[in-house]
């Protein structure tokens, strides 16, 4: 038997008084919800669900992080570990790159986003070449050594080789003196037509 105002998949928590009509969802203007966001029955699963990004989320309503009553599971599990909260602008990084994996030796706390996808680009260059430290070419795609490199410095640091981006600029204003001189060529016809 379900209890009016309560979520019907048995989580025991309370529902909020639905704002609209939904006879799809089941819902009626100024009743209660039958169910909280992700608690529809058959899919409760003790408060774990799979998001759409991959992660898992936990139902942990009172907790300082929580988003509409979820934290993501890895957050709970590095401050578990650490002992504390993690520092503000802090993220983590799973090891084996499986977001559903979420055991402590699998975690890894960043102290920011860019020092994140440091890590990414190391792995990546290592699964590419073989190298961690060599770098993409933004032009041709290839790894290579930083020192056959030029690297700009900045947010995205980005790496290149000087051949390729001659060959690119070469392309390119090719291509933009082509569109002029089309462009050129389309007025003169019209000129002359309009002069007949």
């Amino acid at each position: 038997m379900t209890i009016p105002g309560y979520c019907e998949c048995g989580c025991g928590e309370r529902t909020a008084l639905s704002k609209k009509t939904n006879r799809k969802e089941g819902r009626i203007k100024g009743q209660h919800n039958r169910f909280l966001p992700g608690h529809h029955k058959g899919h409760w699963k003790g408060g774990r669900t799979l998001t759409t990004d991959g992660n898992i989320s936990v139902w942990k309503p009172s907790y300082l992080r929580a988003s509409n009553g979820y934290v993501r599971e890895h957050i709970l599990v590095a401050e578990k570990a650490l002992g504390k909260p993690l520092p503000k602008g802090a993220v983590l990084h799973h090891h084996n790159e499986d977001r559903t994996d979420n055991r402590p030796e699998n975690l890894v706390i960043c102290q920011d986003r860019a020092y994140h996808a440091l890590l990414h680009r190391r792995m990546r260059a290592k699964a590419a070449c073989g190298h961690a430290d060599w770098r993409m070419c933004v032009y041709c795609k290839e790894h290579d050594d930083p020192k056959n490199m030029v690297v700009r410095p900045g947010l995205g640091k980005e790496a290149f080789h000087r051949e390729c981006r001659n060959a690119y600029e070469r392309e390119r204003q090719a291509k933009h003196r082509d569109e002029i001189n089309a462009q050129r060529r389309e007025r003169y016809a019209k000129r002359k037509e309009a002069a007949q």
